[in-house]
């Protein structure tokens, strides 16, 4: 099976499972599994002659016996966590499929640029920005110095980093 089968049967099987759960049908899985069974169990049971009534103890005990264990709100955790991490993917999908057909969001993730001043490969992300052709560091130098003449600015930044590599 070639990748783009692949990928149509995948997204076929989505789409079949997401056209049966309408928005009547999930407000009904959550009206149902709403609550634990056990959350819904006010009496204790059935007691002996000459015992005490202690609930704590006998949730605990039924916990501990297993009668507690709700299938179908242990379902409708799981439709909900799945539809939650289907919801994640769609985004991620939104986001390679934009980056693929859109050239503009592209050209922003994959442009990088060189410092002037230190020879630093600049990524270009809004967090590491290329400004006045300098990164961060030495553009916010660049304009504390009163932005001297470019050429000496970066001679003298390339003389200092030198120094403190010699010095290492």
């Amino acid at each position: 099976m070639s990748n783009a089968d692949r990928m149509k049967y995948d997204h076929e099987r989505i789409e079949k499972t997401l056209k049966a759960l309408t928005s009547t049908m999930l407000e009904e899985l959550a009206r149902r599994g709403g609550k634990r069974e056990a959350d819904k169990i006010t009496s204790d049971g059935p007691r002996g002659r000459g015992s005490y009534s202690d609930p704590t103890l006998a949730n605990v005990v039924r916990k501990m016996d297993g009668q507690i264990y709700d299938p179908v709100y242990e379902a409708v955790r799981t439709i909900a966590v799945s539809l939650n991490d289907m919801a994640s993917l769609a985004m991620r999908i939104d986001d390679q499929v934009r980056f693929i057909l859109d050239t503009s969001e592209r050209r922003k993730r994959s442009e990088t640029a060189i410092c002037e001043a230190c020879l630093r490969e600049v990524l270009c992300t809004p967090k590491d920005r290329l400004k006045s052709g300098y990164c961060a560091t030495h553009y916010q130098a660049w304009l504390r110095a009163g932005k001297p003449y470019r050429a000496q600015f970066e001679h003298e930044v390339r003389e200092k980093l030198s120094a403190e590599t010699q010095e290492a």
